[in-house]
């Protein structure tokens, strides 16, 4: 991951984070930039959170928050990235092994 990408998305997103510092922006840990910019980020910013952590840790870190008792978010957000995450994550997976495959099959 790089810092100074992070850095930027939340700069470029800074009144999502109205109530904290400026100062302590740089201090946002990952897991509250992934919930509060798939919560009420826009979809172009969903798209570079992607970009600089990649969509399967952001997934990793969305399903790890919701399967606490308790989380942030909003009903809507959480069924559509449920569905989204588990659509994508199986097809990269799926895209893959057939590499993989292929490729084996290209070394025999």
């Amino acid at each position: 991951m790089n810092d100074r990408k992070k850095k930027n998305l939340i700069r470029k997103n800074s009144h999502l984070f109205w109530y904290i510092k400026k100062d302590s922006l740089d201090k946002i840990n990952d897991e509250f930039l992934v919930e509060t910019i798939l919560n009420y980020g826009d979809w172009k910013s969903v798209q570079k959170l992607f970009e600089i952590f990649s969509i399967e840790k952001v997934a990793k870190i969305f399903f790890n928050q919701i399967s606490q008792k308790r989380n942030n978010y909003k009903k809507p957000t959480l069924n559509f990235f449920k569905l989204y995450f588990n659509e994508h994550i199986q097809k990269r997976s799926i895209i893959k092994r057939s590499i993989k495959s292929s490729a084996n099959n290209q070394k025999v």
